[in-house]
């Protein structure tokens, strides 16, 4: 399987450095131009199903690719949403940092109130791609998700640590994107 995995467009919430997580916040001014400029850069892709967010940045994001694709069936899952930041949604990455620090829990373990940790993500993000390989394993698919997701799901299909260094080099900025070829489920 060919795997194009996009993160959506900006947001204001992202250019004010909030926890915007499952709140449904829509692409702004520049994030649409970001989501027109990936559409471009991937129109001459062959694209045979997609599968996006159901939050509207995500979606918008994958609407504006899939022009350029008309013909390909586009799914929506919650599975793929952004984390669940509880208590932290619409607060600054900040003090979500600091939450973190006064838990004395590693990053990837801490558990919001109400919320998610980094591997409750994975397992979400990587339960869908364990869904979805056996299906699509000779076509060119589409993901369109959120930062979160999009790490945790690259990390997990390549077998790495969610170490500080390591989730540096898997993370994307708004409208990144990654194309893996993949031919086999995880292990």
């Amino acid at each position: 399987m060919k795997l194009i995995v996009v993160r959506h467009g900006q947001t204001d919430w992202n250019k004010q450095d909030l926890c915007q997580g499952h709140a449904n916040i829509p692409l702004n001014e520049a994030g649409l131009k970001q989501a027109e400029q990936v559409a471009q850069r991937l129109k001459s892709e062959k694209i045979d199903l997609a599968f996006t967010s159901d939050l509207e940045r995500a979606v918008v994001t994958a609407d504006l690719i899939l022009a350029h694709h008309p013909a390909t069936p586009v799914e929506y899952h919650q599975q793929l949403r952004e984390r669940n930041y509880g208590v932290y949604e619409r607060k600054t990455y900040s003090e979500f940092r600091q939450g973190i620090v006064d838990s004395g829990e590693l990053p990837h373990l801490f558990r919001p109130e109400s919320g998610e940790s980094l591997l409750d993500v994975q397992k979400r993000a990587l339960d869908f791609y364990g869904s979805l390989l056996p299906r699509c394993l000779s076509e060119t698919v589409l993901v369109v998700a959120h930062g979160g997701v999009v790490q945790s799901l690259l990390l997990g299909i390549d077998h790495q640590p969610f170490a500080e260094e390591t989730r540096k080099r898997y993370s994307h900025a708004n409208t990144g994107y990654s194309i893996l070829n993949v031919n086999s489920v995880l292990s």
